[in-house]
């Protein structure tokens, strides 16, 4: 038979099929479960600060929320994330972007994220690449990295020059805007 074309099997999916299996999709193809209401787990651990909502239309999407790690400056506030999985997932990495803005000196005002393991090596200097993507990562791991790096700027790799020597420079000043922003 005739192979298909992607756009045409995509749109003879049946959603409520892939909604209905998809806590066994993300347990074991992405690395996160359901664990109760709106909250996910990686394998036996629950991954506190984070909330992810699978898209309904398209099982590759989510809608998360990272949560204001504790003694930071975004303490108390909540972080809209979004994450896309490109077809070729898991051998490219996932996209993920901040649908907020966030003053932070990795974090541009477009919500792109600077992470290394958002990168592919060729996007890397070579000394860099043992840090970049590798299909071994789950979503759960790209979360939680993003947390951390929210809890603790990389000042040698910002995305946003102009926030990154704010903080380097007056780093009590920087704390209050991101606690401003993040109000």
């Amino acid at each position: 038979p005739k192979p298909q074309n992607p756009k045409q099997v995509r749109e003879n999916i049946n959603f409520d099929y892939f909604h209905s299996i998809i806590n066994k999709k993300l347990e074991y193809g992405l690395g996160i479960a359901q664990s109760g209401e709106g909250s996910y787990h990686d394998g036996e651990i629950a991954i506190p600060g984070i909330r992810v909502e699978v898209s309904e239309n398209d099982y590759r999407h989510f809608k998360c929320v990272i949560e204001g790690p504790e003694d930071t400056p975004f303490e108390g506030g909540e972080f809209p994330l979004e994450v896309f999985c490109p077809d070729d997932y898991p051998l490219k990495p996932p996209k993920c972007l901040f649908r907020c803005k966030i003053y932070h000196p990795n974090v541009n005002s477009n919500g792109q994220i600077c992470l290394s393991i958002l990168k592919t090596k060729d996007q890397m200097k070579e000394e860099e690449q043992k840090y970049a993507w590798t299909p071994a990562l789950k979503i759960s791991k790209v979360l939680l990295s993003i947390q951390a790096l929210v809890a603790s700027p990389n000042f040698e790799d910002p995305l946003d020059e102009a926030i990154n020597e704010h903080w380097k420079t007056d780093r009590e000043g920087a704390e209050a805007q991101a606690r401003e922003w993040t109000t």
